[in-house]
Protein backbone atom coordinates (compact mmCIF):
# COMPACT_ATOMS: atom_id res chain seq x y z
CA UNK A 1 0.00 0.00 0.00
CA UNK A 2 3.07 2.24 0.25
CA UNK A 3 3.20 2.56 -3.56
CA UNK A 4 -0.46 3.49 -3.84
CA UNK A 5 -1.08 7.20 -4.02
CA UNK A 6 -4.15 8.64 -2.24
CA UNK A 7 -5.67 9.83 -5.52
CA UNK A 8 -5.55 6.30 -6.93
CA UNK A 9 -7.23 4.92 -3.81
CA UNK A 10 -9.83 7.66 -4.02
CA UNK A 11 -10.44 7.03 -7.74
CA UNK A 12 -10.70 3.29 -7.14
CA UNK A 13 -13.15 3.85 -4.29
CA UNK A 14 -15.33 6.10 -6.44
CA UNK A 15 -15.26 3.56 -9.25
CA UNK A 16 -16.25 0.75 -6.88
CA UNK A 17 -19.08 2.83 -5.41
CA UNK A 18 -20.31 3.75 -8.91
CA UNK A 19 -20.25 0.09 -9.91
CA UNK A 20 -22.17 -0.87 -6.78
CA UNK A 21 -24.81 1.87 -6.72
CA UNK A 22 -25.32 3.05 -10.30
CA UNK A 23 -28.46 1.38 -11.63
CA UNK A 24 -27.95 -0.83 -14.63
CA UNK A 25 -29.80 0.02 -17.82
CA UNK A 26 -32.53 -2.57 -18.28
CA UNK A 27 -32.90 -2.57 -22.06
CA UNK A 28 -36.17 -4.51 -22.04
CA UNK A 29 -37.72 -2.08 -19.56
CA UNK A 30 -36.50 0.98 -21.49
CA UNK A 31 -37.90 -0.38 -24.75
CA UNK A 32 -41.18 -1.23 -23.04
CA UNK A 33 -41.45 2.40 -21.88
CA UNK A 34 -40.74 3.59 -25.43
CA UNK A 35 -43.28 1.29 -27.09
CA UNK A 36 -45.91 1.99 -24.41
CA UNK A 37 -45.74 5.76 -24.88
CA UNK A 38 -48.90 7.14 -26.50
CA UNK A 39 -49.69 10.73 -27.35
CA UNK A 40 -51.95 12.43 -24.82
CA UNK A 41 -54.94 14.42 -26.04
CA UNK A 42 -53.46 17.69 -24.76
CA UNK A 43 -50.00 17.04 -26.23
CA UNK A 44 -48.87 18.41 -29.58
CA UNK A 45 -46.93 16.37 -32.13
CA UNK A 46 -43.61 18.14 -31.50
CA UNK A 47 -43.77 17.42 -27.75
CA UNK A 48 -44.75 13.80 -28.36
CA UNK A 49 -41.86 13.22 -30.78
CA UNK A 50 -39.44 14.94 -28.37
CA UNK A 51 -40.63 12.61 -25.61
CA UNK A 52 -40.11 9.58 -27.87
CA UNK A 53 -36.59 10.79 -28.70
CA UNK A 54 -35.83 11.12 -24.99
CA UNK A 55 -37.11 7.64 -24.23
CA UNK A 56 -35.18 6.19 -27.17
CA UNK A 57 -31.83 7.41 -25.80
CA UNK A 58 -31.51 4.38 -23.53
CA UNK A 59 -32.98 1.85 -25.99
CA UNK A 60 -29.94 1.21 -28.22
CA UNK A 61 -32.01 1.44 -31.40
CA UNK A 62 -28.99 2.65 -33.42
CA UNK A 63 -29.84 2.65 -37.15
CA UNK A 64 -33.51 1.90 -36.49
CA UNK A 65 -34.07 4.99 -34.33
CA UNK A 66 -35.85 7.22 -36.88
CA UNK A 67 -38.00 4.44 -38.32
CA UNK A 68 -39.07 3.26 -34.85
CA UNK A 69 -39.99 6.78 -33.77
CA UNK A 70 -41.96 7.15 -37.01
CA UNK A 71 -43.69 3.82 -36.42
CA UNK A 72 -44.59 4.82 -32.88
CA UNK A 73 -46.00 8.11 -34.20
CA UNK A 74 -48.13 6.17 -36.70
CA UNK A 75 -49.29 3.68 -34.06
CA UNK A 76 -49.96 6.01 -31.14
CA UNK A 77 -50.82 9.49 -32.41
CA UNK A 78 -53.89 10.71 -30.55
CA UNK A 79 -55.75 11.84 -33.69
CA UNK A 80 -57.07 8.92 -35.73
CA UNK A 81 -57.04 11.05 -38.91
CA UNK A 82 -53.31 11.61 -38.52
CA UNK A 83 -52.73 7.86 -38.11
CA UNK A 84 -54.81 7.15 -41.22
CA UNK A 85 -52.96 9.75 -43.30
CA UNK A 86 -49.57 8.41 -42.24
CA UNK A 87 -50.62 4.85 -43.06
CA UNK A 88 -51.71 5.85 -46.58
CA UNK A 89 -48.17 7.02 -47.35
CA UNK A 90 -44.78 5.59 -46.52
CA UNK A 91 -43.10 8.69 -45.07
CA UNK A 92 -39.73 8.91 -43.37
CA UNK A 93 -39.69 10.40 -39.88
CA UNK A 94 -39.33 14.04 -40.94
CA UNK A 95 -42.12 13.72 -43.53
CA UNK A 96 -44.36 12.03 -40.96
CA UNK A 97 -43.74 14.86 -38.48
CA UNK A 98 -44.50 17.50 -41.11
CA UNK A 99 -47.73 15.76 -42.18
CA UNK A 100 -48.85 15.37 -38.56
CA UNK A 101 -48.04 19.02 -37.73
CA UNK A 102 -49.96 20.26 -40.79
CA UNK A 103 -52.98 18.18 -39.85
CA UNK A 104 -52.75 19.33 -36.24
CA UNK A 105 -52.62 22.98 -37.32
CA UNK A 106 -55.50 22.46 -39.75
CA UNK A 107 -57.64 21.02 -36.95
CA UNK A 108 -56.86 24.05 -34.76
CA UNK A 109 -57.71 26.46 -37.59
CA UNK A 110 -60.99 24.65 -38.28
CA UNK A 111 -61.96 24.94 -34.62
CA UNK A 112 -61.24 28.67 -34.77
CA UNK A 113 -63.29 29.08 -37.95
CA UNK A 114 -66.18 27.06 -36.51
CA UNK A 115 -66.05 29.15 -33.33
CA UNK A 116 -66.22 32.39 -35.31
CA UNK A 117 -69.05 31.01 -37.45
CA UNK A 118 -70.99 29.98 -34.33
CA UNK A 119 -70.50 33.43 -32.79
CA UNK A 120 -71.67 35.06 -36.02
CA UNK A 121 -74.80 32.89 -36.11
CA UNK A 122 -75.57 33.71 -32.48
CA UNK A 123 -75.10 37.41 -33.24
CA UNK A 124 -77.42 37.23 -36.25
CA UNK A 125 -80.11 35.42 -34.23
CA UNK A 126 -79.84 38.02 -31.47
CA UNK A 127 -80.18 40.86 -34.00
CA UNK A 128 -83.23 39.25 -35.61
CA UNK A 129 -84.87 38.82 -32.19
CA UNK A 130 -84.19 42.47 -31.31
CA UNK A 131 -85.61 43.61 -34.64
CA UNK A 132 -88.76 41.51 -34.14
CA UNK A 133 -89.21 42.89 -30.62
CA UNK A 134 -88.90 46.48 -31.90
CA UNK A 135 -91.47 45.81 -34.60
CA UNK A 136 -93.83 44.21 -32.08
CA UNK A 137 -93.49 47.20 -29.76
CA UNK A 138 -94.28 49.57 -32.62
CA UNK A 139 -97.36 47.58 -33.56
CA UNK A 140 -98.64 47.59 -29.96
CA UNK A 141 -98.79 43.79 -29.73
CA UNK A 142 -98.67 42.14 -26.30
CA UNK A 143 -94.89 41.67 -26.20
CA UNK A 144 -94.79 39.75 -22.88
CA UNK A 145 -97.10 36.99 -24.14
CA UNK A 146 -95.08 36.47 -27.32
CA UNK A 147 -91.76 36.41 -25.48
CA UNK A 148 -93.11 33.76 -23.08
CA UNK A 149 -94.22 31.64 -26.04
CA UNK A 150 -90.70 31.72 -27.54
CA UNK A 151 -89.17 30.27 -24.41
Amino acid sequence: MGDCQPTNVFDMSIQMLDTQFTPKNNLVLQRHKFFSRVQRGDEDIASYVASLRGLALSCDFDQLLDSLIRDQLVRCAYDKKIREKLLMKDPNLEEAIQIAKRMENTAIWLQEIEGVTKEMKQGIVAEVKKKEERELRKSGTNLQGILKERK
